[in-house]
């Protein structure tokens, strides 16, 4: 009886392993992802001060179009910064929910087993 306990929490073990490693695998990636987009807003503002550096003077289209180049990347380092940190938060959230799993299997007397069927209403 006490093999298949044993059996049945390495089971488990294994399976929230997994879980939470895949579930963490998109999280990670959206922030790879926004950094890399950033990084590309990043250059777009760079060129857009240069531009301005190099200019002694300017139109009113052209300031318009830089006015617009900014604006856009304000809005796309805007976006990729909320979506870097939705994306952290989970994240954060797998993490916590690991070391609270770690301290609850960690000694007995933390966690009660209670194996009974009960309806969540």
């Amino acid at each position: 009886m006490l093999f298949k306990e044993v059996k049945a929490e390495r089971t488990l073990l294994t399976l929230i392993n997994a879980t939470v490693s895949h579930e963490l695998r998109n999280p990670l990636n959206s922030i790879i992802g926004q950094v890399y987009q950033m990084d590309e807003f990043f250059e777009l503002f760079m060129n857009v001060l240069l531009t301005l550096s190099k200019s002694d003077s300017l139109t009113p289209i052209e300031i318009k179009e830089i006015f617009n180049k900014l604006e856009s990347s304000y809005k796309g380092l805007n976006a990729c910064g909320k979506k870097l940190k939705s994306a952290s938060k989970f994240v954060d959230f797998f993490v916590h929910d690991i070391l609270d799993y770690t301290m609850l299997n960690k000694d007995d007397t933390n966690f009660t087993k209670d194996i009974k069927v009960f309806d969540i209403r």
